[in-house]
């Protein structure tokens, strides 16, 4: 889209999603207190600018009433980790937490962040890191990811 301004051009060039990071991943739990990989295994490449937002929907709560569980965005390259395995990559979000009223009492969150310096070129995976609050099992699912090159 063009658009003049005293006779000046400007020309805006709309950022498309680079990946809408399409599926679920399993439903699985964990018992760990310490941060573990949700395993969700998508990738996104940053092409132009080196900088993404990245918006996750994800599944959390706890097989126990007034336990909890947390969660929050790790990004990394080569390959993507597994469902369990133990947290790595790059942190690039606060936590979210949430604790169960009751048992299996699931609530959606949202995680987003923006980060920047990223490779053109290199493919990036994108998942959350999981834990267990005070303890019981906690639930967790991501339900999807939007990743947006800013």
């Amino acid at each position: 889209m063009n658009m003049a301004l005293n006779n000046t051009y400007f020309a805006f060039r709309p950022e498309v999603p680079i990946n809408d990071l399409a599926g679920q991943s399993s439903a699985s739990t964990t018992t760990s207190t310490s941060f573990v990989q949700a395993g969700y295994g998508k990738t996104a490449t940053p092409i132009r600018t080196g900088r993404f937002l990245i918006i996750m929907t994800i599944l959390l709560g706890n097989q126990t009433a007034g336990d909890g569980a947390q969660a929050k965005l790790s990004i990394g390259t080569g390959s993507a980790p597994a469902s369990g395995a133990s947290a790595t990559g790059t942190v690039i979000s606060p936590v979210a937490e949430v604790i169960s009223g009751a048992a299996n009492a699931n609530k959606t969150v949202t995680l987003f962040a923006a980060i920047s310096g990223l490779t053109l070129g290199v493919a990036y995976w994108i998942d959350a890191q999981v834990a267990a609050i005070t303890g019981g099992t906690a639930n967790y699912q991501v339900l999807g990811c939007t990743v947006v090159e800013i």
